[in-house]
Parts: C-alpha cells; structure tokens; sequence
C-alpha cells in the first residue's frame, strides 16, 4: 500500500490544473466555431454530465478498496483479464502525455515561431522527468505555485480588458442542442481527466470522502472560471473572430497592459510542464503496478527518450491540428467513457457481494 501523501488542498488544485491549463489554451476558438455564442454553455454541459460520472465511479471504488486502480481490475477481472482491461487505459494515459507536450509545443511556436521545436519536447520531458523522479508530494506542491500564478493572471486578463466587453455580443442566444454537444466534445475529454487520474491516485489520498467532495468543487470551479472567460472572450471578440483566433485568452493578455503577455505565457507554460508532469508520474505508476515492479523511477530515463521521440518524429503539429478534434472524440466515446462506465459496473456488482454476501 502506499504512503498517503495528497491532502485535500492539493487535490483542489490537482482538479484545476488538469483541467485549466489545457482548456484555456486550446479550447475556446473550438468551441466557439461550434457553438457559437452558446460555446459557455457547452461547458457547463460537459462539465455536470462529468461530474455525475465521477462521483459515481470514484464513490463506488472507495467502497470497494483502498488500493490502486490496477490492483482493484486485478481482484475484479482476475489477473489476465484485469490487466488486458487496462492496456487501453495504460495506453491512453501516454498518448495524452505526448498530446499536452504538443500542445505547449504548439503554444510555444506560436508565440515564439523561431524556437527549434525540439528543444521544447526535451525541456518538457526533461521537467516532467524530474518531477516524476522526486514524487508525487514535490508535484503536489510545485502545483500550489503554478496554480496561483495562473489564476492571478487569468484576473489581471479579464480585469484588464473589462472595458472592451460589449455583453450585446452574446445575444441572441440560440440553444441548439447539436451545437452545444459539439461544442462540448473537447471539454469533456478535459473534465474526463478529472476521474481518469484520481482513479490512479486512490492509494494517495489522506481522506478520501472529502477528497471526493473537493474533486468536485474543483470540477465546478473549472467550469465557472471557463464559462466566464468563454464569455468574456464572446464579448470582447465576437463569435466570428473569436472562433479564428488560435489562442484568444492569450490574445487578450495583448490588448490591454504592456508585458502581461509575458507574464501570461510564462504562467501557462509553467502549469502546463506540471502537468505533463502528473501524467509522466500517471504513466510510470500504472507501469509498475501493472508489471509488480518494487519502483517506477527506472522506468523514466527510458519513458523520457520514448515519449520525446514518438511526440516529436511522428507528430506533423500543423496536420494534427486539424485531426484533434476527432482523436478527442475517438478518445471519449471509445476509450474513457467505456472503461469508466465498465468500472461503474464492475464496482456496483462487486460492493453488492461484498456487502450483501
């Protein structure tokens, strides 16, 4: 069993970091060209339809033990079957740590096109490696700081540039359910994340029903935040141009104080390493579980070299760009969204055992 070691508050900020970092970045100019003006409403959708997902499925495996996702698949399913189950799984969590590399190797480019993108991808994994070998408490922590630069700037942004909100921009609101569900493709794939790795981290946990409820609230507080700066960026943009615009709350950062843009590409590039760090730990843990090894930090040096080598060599940035939005709907409906409800299943049948012999 392993050391609990995530207090309730880092795991509040867990919850926003997986989910804001990325959401901000990539997610508005898609989501607006799919759903318009009602794009905030789509992530209020994705964010409630997650949330009833992840508080089933994590209550139900609390119930069920204390002990990690692979051990409960194990005593589920057997240890054939429970291990075939999670190679998808296994499998998803390193695409998607190569997918957030891109992602900030994409962010990067963009605001410094003459960087030689390779450097990006080793300083990634580079961070991300090290963050891994000293553990989860040091991320945790690492987190804290990141987390709050990044809120800090996300308020001086719609502080900052409150003058420019025309509200008459979000009207008329037209609820067109195909739109919304559209537009919500993207941040349910990030609001997924949420149950994905608190699955994954179980065992760490020092007070699990009130890690639950604070997942939660992180899962709330991320839709609100990304609501409001959906809307904001509505309002000041428009529909039209907001959905052309590659990074909008970063074109924001521009418009207003002199050197915020700075500031904000820092604040997100740092959350965004921490992140990809929490999923380099994700990965190297699920390994070792998965194989019963005594330690994962083995595994980084070579995890390093295999995830900058397939994200960089086999990754066309510009040509993925324009497959993302279908890998992420691959993703949902074929990998998370089956295993979670798979778990759901597998949980309520073997808690009705356990407690009702």
């Amino acid at each position: 069993m392993s050391t609990k070691k995530i207090s309730n508050k880092q795991a509040f900020l867990l919850s926003l970091n997986v989910i804001l970092t990325t959401i901000i970045l990539l997610v508005p100019s898609e989501m607006i060209m799919s759903a318009g003006r009602a794009a905030w409403i789509s992530i209020i959708f994705a964010s409630l339809l997650i949330l009833a997902i992840h508080y089933i499925v994590f209550k139900l495996s609390c119930q069920f033990s204390n002990q990690s996702l692979v051990q409960d698949c194990i005593d589920i399913f057997g240890k054939i079957l429970g291990r075939l189950i999670l190679i998808p799984f296994i499998m998803l969590n390193i695409e998607l740590t190569i997918l957030i590399i891109y992602e900030s190797v994409g962010f990067v480019e963009f605001v410094m096109p003459t960087k030689g993108a390779m450097g990006i991808w080793i300083a990634n994994a580079l961070i991300a490696g090290y963050l891994s070998y000293k553990g989860i408490e040091t991320i945790m922590r690492v987190n804290g700081f990141g987390i709050f630069i990044m809120l800090f700037s996300i308020f001086i942004i719609i502080s900052t540039n409150y003058d420019l909100i025309d509200f008459a921009r979000l009207q008329p609101i037209v609820l067109d359910f195909k739109q919304i569900a559209r537009g919500s493709l993207l941040p349910l794939h990030w609001f997924l994340i949420i149950p994905n790795l608190f699955l994954v981290y179980k065992p760490f946990f020092k007070d699990k029903a009130k890690v639950l409820k604070i997942s939660l609230l992180g899962n709330l507080t991320s839709m609100v935040i990304i609501s409001v700066l959906l809307a904001t960026t509505i309002t000041i943009f428009g529909s039209q141009l907001g959905s052309i615009i590659e990074y909008p709350f970063y074109t924001l950062s521009t418009l207003s104080i002199t050197g915020l843009d700075v500031t904000v590409f820092v604040a997100w590039i740092m959350a965004t390493m921490i992140k990809v760090g929490f999923y380099y730990f994700t990965s190297l843990y699920l390994i070792k579980e998965w194989f019963k090894l005594s330690s994962y930090r083995s595994l980084i040096l070579p995890f390093m070299i295999f995830t900058v080598s397939l994200g960089y060599f086999q990754t066309d940035i510009h040509y993925l760009k324009t497959l993302f939005i279908y890998i992420i709907t691959i993703f949902i409906f074929v990998l998370e969204v089956p295993f979670l409800l798979l778990l759901i299943g597998a949980y309520l049948f073997k808690n009705n055992v356990k407690f009702n012999p």
